[in-house]
């Protein structure tokens, strides 16, 4: 499941990180990594930005950058 379907409120884990090594490089420097927890907290409507909790912090992803983080849940 990626990101962008995960629903408010929910907890999901960071199974992997879709992209360029760019994008992934960009990602980690936020604090996401492989297996951390995730919860979602916003969806703006229209595709518009997400915001999730991490590592007890909040961040804004772009729909798009979010669409390519894919989640398990355990």
């Amino acid at each position: 499941m990626k990101l962008t379907d995960l629903n408010v409120d929910e907890i999901a884990f960071i199974a992997s990180m879709d992209g360029d090594s760019d994008f992934t490089a960009r990602l980690m420097e936020m604090g996401f990594a492989k297996d951390l927890q995730i919860r979602m907290v916003k969806k703006f409507p229209f595709k518009g930005p997400i915001q999730v909790r991490i590592r007890n912090f909040l961040l804004s992803l772009r729909y798009d950058d979010a669409a390519k983080i894919q989640l398990k849940i355990k």
